[in-house]
């Protein structure tokens, strides 16, 4: 494998300028190479999609904030009336249960909706900060690659424990704007030198950002930004699911589940002796009419999309469990293919069993407490953001100067 200094001076006979997006889909048209006009077309509609999620975000997010409104008015101003005796103990347990779901809804589609779900530079050691972009290559910013930085040994890089109280790096938090970022400042660090010796520490660089970004981060096309820990892009939230948010967005998920479940145990019984009646002989009311329509609305919608959300919440609840995002479910699929290939069992990293990755997410508090509305900030992670590595150990997944993939020691240990 070429040195970076080999590299460097390879790539300084490519000096010409990048022409813009514009001018390569020109000359693609142009052309009569297939694989060029196909390419660019396919990025044209990716873009135009990207745009249309942007565009359709905010309408997307009144819609759904109305929906849910419009079903708890109906089941105050129809459901509950008919279902238990005004002022009566059934009545006030309804109630209260049909208010604490109604809150708990509202609050995390809120905060999953307006919290930054977490930039890189929150997270990132001042040291990446500083000299980001000093010592990077062409043929670094073209493969997306960043080159290993070099620290003195002994530096602070946010590191902590699994208690949450450790951290020897300085916290650092900052505002967004149209964001809350009360949270950001959980694990932002600053490097301090300490003894002599070198060690490497790996820091991930965005092609598209143009700046490091830490090891779980992805670079939302939506949003036009990296994402730490980022799962996807929910546009009915108008907002990139992340590291700092992800709590929120899981607990919706959940309360809006139960939510269903009991909007159809309730409308059940009336719905059902809607469609058991032998048909009115008698002209029904406005107010009857307006009722009736209001119970069949509700338990069509709230079954239907029960249903949806409980397969998109048994889906989370394995990746929480398992250590992984969405992205990274399906990167570590191709890990796992490749392993095998070479013979190897391959682990995810991120992995540090279910009750570990569990409280990754909701914290050391019991299952209960955990599920209670919070704004606590998201637990310090378990894996750092930034591992280091030895000096005398080169990436341990690569490809040599032939294109082989070669691996140095098992994929478990890579990060």
């Amino acid at each position: 494998m070429p040195r970076r200094s080999e590299r460097s001076r390879s790539s300084g006979a490519r000096s010409a300028p990048t022409p813009t997006r514009w001018r390569q889909f020109v000359d693609a048209l142009e052309s009569n190479q297939n694989f060029e006009y196909l390419y660019w077309l396919q990025m044209g509609i990716g873009v135009c999609f990207d745009w249309t999620l942007r565009l359709m975000g905010p309408l997307l997010l009144l819609f759904a904030t109305g929906l849910i409104s419009c079903v708890i008015c109906m089941y105050f101003k129809f459901i509950l009336p008919a279902t238990a005796t005004f002022g009566s103990l059934p009545y006030l347990l309804h109630a209260t249960l049909a208010l604490f779901i109604s809150f708990n809804l509202f609050f995390n589609y809120y905060h999953c909706a307006f919290t930054h779900p977490g930039k890189p530079e929150l997270f990132l050691p001042s040291s990446c900060m500083s000299d980001s972009d000093d010592d990077l290559t062409e043929d670094d910013e073209e493969t997306g690659g960043r080159p290993l930085l070099l620290i003195t040994e002994g530096a602070a890089i946010s590191r902590v424990n699994a208690g949450g109280g450790n951290s020897t790096a300085a916290a650092d938090g900052g505002g967004e704007g149209g964001r809350n970022n009360s949270n950001a400042n959980v694990s932002r660090g600053s490097m301090h030198a300490g003894g002599g010796g070198r060690v490497r520490v790996r820091c991930g660089y965005c092609k598209k950002c143009k700046g490091p970004k830490p090891a779980r981060a992805h670079h939302c096309h939506v949003c036009n930004q990296c994402i730490v820990n980022m799962d996807h892009h929910c546009p009915w939230m108008n907002n990139c699911v992340g590291y700092l948010n992800y709590r929120y967005f899981v607990l919706f998920l959940m309360y809006m589940f139960v939510g269903c479940v009991y909007a159809v145990l309730v409308s059940a019984p009336q719905f059902m002796a809607m469609a058991k009646s032998p048909g009115a002989r008698r002209k029904p009311s406005p107010m009857e009419m307006t009722q009736h329509s209001a119970i069949m609305m509700t338990f069509v919608l709230a079954l239907s999309v029960g249903v949806a959300i409980s397969v998109l919440l048994g889906w989370h609840i394995y990746l929480i469990c398992s250590g992984q995002t969405t992205i990274e479910f399906y990167q570590n699929q191709s890990h796992r293919s490749r392993a095998r290939q070479w013979g190897e069992l391959w682990s995810n990293p991120f992995d540090v069993g279910c009750k570990g990755n569990w409280q990754q997410v909701f914290g050391p508090q019991p299952f209960l407490l955990a599920l209670l509305p919070s704004r606590r900030p998201p637990p310090p992670p378990l894996i750092d953001f930034f591992p280091l590595e030895d000096e005398d150990q080169d990436q341990r997944q690569r490809f040599s100067d032939e294109g082989e993939w070669t691996v140095d020691e098992p994929m478990s240990a890579v990060v």
